[in-house]
């Protein structure tokens, strides 16, 4: 679910970290919540409880994220304040990919058959890069054996599918659409 309000505390965060020459420290801030909300069933269940009051929450945090800096922490306080920390994990979210817009950083998913090697990731990357124009690319991995070799790229939305399932099914297809083959 798309929260209305979770690209305005993300944006409004982005401009106070800029003007304040903070940008990259609060947003490698705002991974580290994102990924500690995300791992952490307690935290998530803590931020999204209505009993807990808001002080009792914020001790909490900040206990947990002792290196975080103040900007961050003050957001923190004030998505608590607001009544918004249960909806903090999407503001993270939305930060994270406001901020990797702004830096025309790209996120691909690259699925293999068999792990890549690292030589092989960083040619990737490099082409995702001058193809798109990119400053950076993030690639995630997964493996699935069903793809026999090859391997499938999405990125913005897009997916480029080279590999040999994609392969094999386009080649059935057109043995089934053949008029010829379908009278033998």
């Amino acid at each position: 679910m798309q929260l209305k309000f979770a690209p305005r505390y993300a944006k409004a965060l982005i401009d106070i970290s800029i003007e304040q020459s903070n940008l990259y420290q609060v947003y490698t801030d705002m991974k580290v919540v994102r990924d500690s909300i995300l791992r952490s069933d307690e935290l998530h269940s803590l931020l999204k409880s209505p009993i807990i009051s808001g002080d009792k929450k914020w001790n909490v945090i900040s206990a947990i994220f002792t290196t975080i800096s103040d900007l961050t922490k003050i957001f923190i306080q004030t998505t608590i304040n607001k009544k918004r920390e249960q909806h903090l994990l999407e503001i993270t979210k939305e930060f994270v990919d406001q901020y990797d817009a702004i830096n025309h950083i790209i996120k691909a998913k690259i699925t293999s058959a068999e792990p890549l090697t690292e030589n092989v990731l960083a040619q990737m990357r490099a082409t995702i890069k001058s193809q798109l124009n990119a400053n950076d690319v993030e690639i995630h991995t997964t493996i699935d054996k069903d793809l026999i070799g090859g391997f499938v790229l999405e990125y913005n939305d897009k997916i480029f599918d080279a590999s040999i399932l994609y392969d094999l099914k386009h080649i059935a297809k057109q043995f089934a659409d053949n008029e010829y083959v379908a009278k033998l």
